[in-house]
């Protein structure tokens, strides 16, 4: 234990480097890489070794010190009571990355304590990595953690007291911590499942003595939110319905495809658009490869079936299953409809048995279920896992038995279908059957989430969340054995963490697997969980659960519909969702949107970087509020003979829209050569003058002038001689200019070259801080003004000037042609995304990139210490079903001088690199348009991505 020696030996105390600077990368350099490995030049062998907090680590994460304990504690255990040397890291004093510091423990160093404070050191470092965001590797850091609690054995208070310091919400043992964020919607993620914490023995509230008491599931009570009544809005409504919508129930999700061609046109952009803009834009440093993964197991892929089979054989296709959990293991089944599904289920079968020769545990497998007879290939661990039928003129291919029985029991009788429900036959008549811009429908039904939430379906998915701690927990503590070989017992194993029910664990070659479980990257689906009760103190989760759920729907259950289209041009997608539920983020927007809509000349479209227009009702709640703040303060500025004997209507002039746009100027290329520090610099001396205008639509020009006029008498009374007015004329149309009246009139600096420009124009009343602006849109209103008089050419170019930049007006036969939305719309093209990255703090995408490569670091050098003679990147892809990638294209190598994993890309904290050359997360489309529409208390949402011009 080597207490407060160190820092003094190196010179320079540690509070030396905390300063601002540092603070910022402290989640990058703290959290994440400080795992340096510590070597013992006797024995060549890496020693674990942990610094425990001290002051420092109080300034960074604010955690208060015990009086008189030493700023840092180094804590290393060794193999034997010897000197041990090797090399501190520490941040470098200006922050500019991290130095290596050689050190030296004598062996009379060692004190008695030392063994109990190492498994305190031990916690502290892995409850760091487990609250870092995004983190990988949380299982194995939480079996670390599991172990090292049981290696303190009895706990004084003084102990818990340590504990809880160091993370409260793992170790206080209060609350209904762990159950209940298992109830979540999506909560079967792996994340959920890794991070519990279940080698804790209180799972539930402290003091509850019936919580492993058993109630009747059936005495639970679900959601009650009543459904919409869809008679009214389907009417005399007769669409063409898909042919398989009838052979899958009517609370499962489902993607229709209108053609086998469809189906792989989407397949390919999804593998072509999905994961690389993933990729680029979220610069992604992990890949589980799911969609291979789920490709073996059915024994499907659609573009060797588009090979082996074509449209001869498939007319439309239908992906169906129980649930979303695609992560963490699904029931799926592809639906194929044929005219000859004897001949399309004996290709499919043929080529399965033809791919499971290669793997030689998959068996074949046949049988009947709820009448339909099946054939297929299974291996123990499910990793093949496929049965083929046919019926209703359709082969299915499934995962599942009992996604066979509920397709089976649609096929009988005994349930209800999609092509039965009202709200498939809305949505089929909005999105109709055969139009060309349809490459599929993925539908929602009200019954298919009011199932997601019942209490079996929401129980049964938290009873997993769990297992699959269980499974990841087991994979954990024997992993030694699987990664080395040595002293690997292949057989039953077992287990003392509980799980939802009895489970026969057994350790393969490829890790941990219960026949009733799962594995830990697929368990078992949760359709395939049967029980009839459950504990009061799940009964008492779900139900808070449920309340809380419940009391964002105050109309009604939601159903969604989602058409998603794809051609040579442009990707689209159109969302419908009714309705939206009380506590929207829309709430706000639709109170200011609802009743008005907008048109294709609100917003003045025209050639911009982005354009963002909103419809407004003057009647709404917001409008009115501030129509009645700006009468209160305006009251003592009527104007003579303007309506002063009138009751005050500030804003009576509001027309329908407001609009923000950004103009194409060449100020944004002046500003992007410019370094990040550089900007901030200019913009001030130029007054902020960017090229952006905000225009609201005006209805009556009489109240405007009335408004325009209180307003600026109300300025000039309040904040006398501080500004001046100045009209100005441009092509004889004229505007206003407001700026300083003498420089430091405002008393800030930065806003002596400020200037405000604002004109009527048309029927808008635009403002901008770029006179440029005002110009160009003066130019296309007189444009628009000549074309409807009938004067063909007449119009003169406009004048060039400073402030207009040379930036001609837009032609009119390059404007928008039409808004996406109703109440509100948005486009932009590919330069809009490169804007927000350069003019970020952090503007470099470099950094960003370098930051997730750089996560990957503390996983894999775990992996090294302990596996020097694997790949660490090999290891956690065979055993934790994830490839960790560099997102700069890079690899991990061992760097053998600062004994740490690095990316051959970005390098390591110790020693950082930031390439040259670097594919930015840049937006891969030439423009994109998207648009929003508040109808029938829901939402309908367009999206349309145009590609590049070939």
């Amino acid at each position: 234990l080597l207490p407060n020696r160190w820092h003094q030996q190196l010179g320079f105390h540690l509070w030396d480097i905390i300063h601002d600077r540092l603070q910022k990368e402290v989640p990058n350099i703290f959290n994440l890489i400080l795992t340096t490995l510590y070597s013992s030049r006797q024995a060549k062998l890496a020693h674990p070794a942990y610094l425990q907090r001290g002051d420092v680590w109080s300034s960074i994460f604010g955690w208060s010190e015990p009086a008189g304990q030493a700023p840092v504690h180094l804590v290393i255990r060794a193999a034997a009571k010897r000197d041990v040397s090797g090399r501190l890291v520490l941040p470098k004093p200006d922050g500019s990355g991290l130095i290596a510091v050689k050190f030296r423990i004598t062996a009379d160093t060692a004190q008695a304590n030392a063994a109990r404070e190492f498994q305190f050191a031990k916690i502290e470092h892995y409850e760091r990595r487990l609250q870092a965001n995004n983190v990988v590797g949380a299982a194995w850091y939480r079996h670390q953690l599991g172990t090292t609690r049981k290696a303190l054995g009895e706990l004084s208070e003084d102990d818990r007291d340590r504990l809880r310091q160091l993370a409260p919400q793992r170790w206080d043992g209060l609350g209904f911590n762990q159950l209940d964020q298992t109830y979540e919607l999506f909560s079967g993620g792996r994340a959920v499942s890794e991070n519990l914490q279940l080698d804790r023995p209180l799972l539930f509230p402290r003091g509850n003595p019936d919580k492993d008491k058993t109630v009747p599931l059936d005495s639970i009570t679900g959601i009650t939110v009543k459904e919409i009544d869809w008679q009214p809005l389907i009417k005399d409504v007769t669409p063409t319905l898909d042919l398989l919508a009838s052979s899958i129930p009517a609370d499962q999700h489902v993607l229709f495809f209108p053609t086998f061609a469809a189906a792989l046109k989407v397949a390919d952009e999804a593998k072509l658009q999905g994961t690389a803009i993933l990729r680029r834009t979220e610069l992604s440093s992990q890949d589980t490869h799911l969609v291979e993964r789920y490709e073996q197991q059915l024994g499907l892929s659609l573009s060797t079936l588009g090979r082996l089979l074509g449209p001869q054989f498939v007319s439309s296709v239908a992906i169906t299953g129980g649930d979303p959990y695609f992560a963490t293991g699904t029931d799926v089944a592809v639906l194929f409809e044929s005219k000859q599904p004897s001949v399309l289920a004996g290709l499919l079968l043929a080529k399965e048995r033809l791919d499971s020769t290669k793997m030689p545990d998959v068996k074949p497998v046949e049988g009947q279920i709820e009448g339909i007879k099946y054939v297929g290939t299974r291996s123990p661990d499910r990793r093949v896992c496929s049965y083929v039928a046919e019926f209703n003129h359709a082969v299915v291919v499934t995962n599942s038995l009992a996604q066979l029985q509920r397709l089976g029991a649609v096929r009988a009788g005994k349930a209800v279908a999609i092509a039965a429900l009202p709200e498939y036959v809305f949505f089929r008549q909005r999105y109709q059957l055969g139009d060309a811009s349809e490459s599929a429908l993925l539908f929602i039904s009200d019954v298919t989430i009011r199932r997601w939430c019942g209490p079996r379906w929401r129980i049964a998915s938290s009873r997993r969340t769990r297992d699959g701690a269980v499974l990841t927990q087991l994979q954990a503590a024997h992993l030694d054995a699987l990664v080395t070989g040595k002293e690997l017992k292949l057989g039953a194993i077992t287990s003392d963490l509980p799980t939802s029910q009895p489970a026969d664990m057994q350790l393969t070659s490829e890790g941990v697997l219960s026949p009733s479980l799962g594995r830990p990257e697929f368990l078992s689906p949760i359709s395939e969980l049967m029980f009839d009760s459950v504990t009061t103190a799940e009964r008492d989760s779900y139900q808070r659960w449920r309340d809380g759920y419940q009391r964002n729907w105050t109309i009604a259950f939601d159903p969604i519909a989602l058409r998603i289209g794809t051609d040579e041009r442009r990707l689209s997608a159109d969302l419908s969702i009714m309705p939206l539920i009380a506590s929207t983020e829309y709430r706000e927007m639709l109170q200011l949107a609802s009743g008005v809509k907008l048109t294709a000349e609100s917003g003045d479209p025209h050639d911009t970087i982005a354009h963002y227009v909103l419809a407004l009702n003057r009647e709404s709640p917001p409008i009115q509020q501030a129509n009645q703040f700006l009468a209160g303060i305006m009251a003592g500025n009527r104007v003579a003979g303007l309506g002063a004997d009138k009751p005050l209507d500030p804003l009576g002039w509001l027309g329908q829209s407001i609009a923000i746009y950004a103009d194409r100027d060449p100020y944004w290329e002046e500003l992007l050569k410019l370094k990040s520090e550089d900007r901030g610099r200019k913009l001030q001396q130029d007054g902020f003058r960017l090229p952006i205008g905000v225009r609201i639509e005006v209805r009556q020009p009489l109240k405007l002038a009335i408004f325009l006029t209180a307003l600026r008498s109300f300025i000039q009374q309040t904040a006398a001689g501080l500004t001046k007015w100045d009209s100005v004329t441009h092509r004889e149309h004229p505007y206003v200019k407001i700026s300083a009246a003498r420089r430091g009139a405002a008393g800030i600096a930065e806003l002596d070259n400020f200037a405000l420009y604002y004109s009527t124009i048309g029927d808008g009343l635009l403002f901008s801080p770029n006179e440029g602006v005002i110009q160009r849109a003066i130019d296309r209103q007189l444009a628009r003004d000549a074309k409807d008089s009938g004067e063909r050419g007449g119009v003169s170019p406009p004048v060039s000037s400073p402030n207009n930049r040379g930036a001609d007006a837009a032609p009119l036969a390059k404007c928008a042609d039409g808004w996406l939305g109703d109440s509100m719309a948005v486009k932009f093209d590919h330069v809009l995304p490169q804007f927000f990255l350069w003019f970020a703090e952090v503007a470099d995408p470099r950094q960003a990139a370098q930051t997730n490569s750089w996560s990957n670091l503390p996983i894999l050098n775990e992996w090294k210490r302990r596996y020097p003679d694997r790949d660490p990147v090999e290891v956690h892809a065979r055993f934790w079903n994830t490839e960790l990638v560099c997102p700069g294209g890079g690899r991990y190598v061992w760097n053998e001088q600062w004994r740490t994993m690095e990316s051959t890309v970005f390098g390591h904290p110790g020693e950082p690199k930031l390439p040259e050359k670097f594919e930015a997360p840049l937006f891969p489309f030439a423009k994109a348009s998207f648009g929003l529409t508040f109808e029938f208390d829901g939402l309908r949402s367009r999206l349309e991505l145009l590609r590049e011009a070939k």
